[in-house]
């Protein structure tokens, strides 16, 4: 499921994370009532890296928002971060 789009403007996947590109599980992408990113805290300052162009239309997947860090996915480390109450899905 694709996102609209405007004029010159890529279409979002809200399906696969902005930050890192993989999938994101996120279950309101999927079609369903609830999404896993409703029971973590992620901080501020992993959504702040989300591009404006794709904040809030796709969320990040677990691992950049939990800080399981991979360095082939450019998933943050946010345990040297600090906490914030954010939720991905609104």
């Amino acid at each position: 499921m694709l996102t609209g789009a405007g004029d010159g403007e890529k279409a979002v996947d809200p399906s696969i994370c902005p930050l890192c590109g993989r999938p994101n599980d996120c279950g309101m992408a999927a079609g369903k009532s609830d999404c896993w990113c409703r029971y973590v805290t992620i901080p501020h300052e992993v959504l702040d890296r989300i591009p404006p162009e794709k904040s809030g239309k796709a969320c990040v997947c677990r691992a950049c928002a939990t800080g399981v860090s991979d360095s082939e996915s450019g998933c943050v480390d946010v345990d040297s971060l600090s906490k914030a109450d954010e939720r991905c899905c609104r």
